[in-house]
């Protein structure tokens, strides 16, 4: 469970990153299924959508993956933020990043919300698939920046909440793209395996390209409240009416 000071810094930043979350075992046995599967090959005529979407997607409802949100302290967590809610996941997002080539010259990712559409990713135009929680578990560590981090901007939700509030989501659908606001600096995360980080769906995040000589490995869980369907315009401009253990 967070405690006051954690539920603070996810309040004001967007997000908080939980240290050892996930048992090492749960970590190991999900690297061992992943590198098997990658041992198998990749069609490379898939690594677009599943750079979008996710690396071998008949592995995303796999008690193997779905055991680091349900059988960790992370599912929890969660839902103690969540008024009860998201205790378990059904599928994760199998976000694996590989290293480029010797002498690629890094640049730093754009920022973006879930759910708005791209070429890729499986969404309709004109519409937004939004959620209330993203949660992200790291299975190898990422200890310098350009290595395949999770990129936030923290505050960043703050923003999105009153742009919302002023234009509604009419841009945000037609143009396809995250509005253009201050946001500040990104940060990237630098993580161990077993780490874990809440964010609230409206955190503007990116991953940054991997030019660390090691491929990184995460799993990200996206949670919906039950309720999600008919407060999905409202929670936009009202950032913690799903998240009542943060009100």
């Amino acid at each position: 469970m967070l405690d006051q000071t954690q539920k603070q810094e996810l309040q004001r930043d967007g997000f908080v990153h939980l240290k050892g979350a996930v048992a090492p075992e749960l970590v190991n046995h999900a690297l061992q299924t992943l590198n098997a599967r990658l041992g198998e090959g990749v069609p490379k005529d898939e690594l677009a959508t599943w750079n979008s979407q996710s690396f071998f997607p008949e592995l995303g409802n796999a008690p193997v993956i779905t055991d680091l949100y349900n059988a960790s302290s992370v599912g929890e967590t969660v839902a103690s933020l969540l008024g009860g809610h998201g205790r378990e996941s059904g599928r994760g997002q199998l976000a694996l990043r590989f290293p480029r080539p010797v002498g690629t010259q890094p640049r730093v990712p754009g920022p973006h919300i879930d759910g708005v559409h791209s070429p890729n990713n499986g969404v309709p135009k004109g519409t937004l698939g939004s959620f209330t929680a993203l949660i992200g578990v790291f299975l190898t560590p990422v200890r310098q920046q350009f290595a395949g981090n999770f990129a936030v901007w923290p505050g960043s939700h703050l923003k999105m909440q009153d742009y919302f509030r002023k234009n509604g989501i009419d841009e945000l659908l037609n143009e396809g793209r995250t509005p253009q606001l201050d946001y500040g600096e990104g940060l990237q995360l630098q993580v161990e395996p077993g780490d874990a980080v809440i964010a609230h769906y409206q955190l503007l995040h990116g991953v940054t390209m991997n030019i660390a000589p090691m491929p990184r490995f995460a799993v990200f869980f996206r949670v919906i409240h039950p309720h999600h369907k008919e407060n999905r315009l409202e929670c936009l401009t009202n950032l913690w009416l799903e998240w009542p253990g943060i009100r």
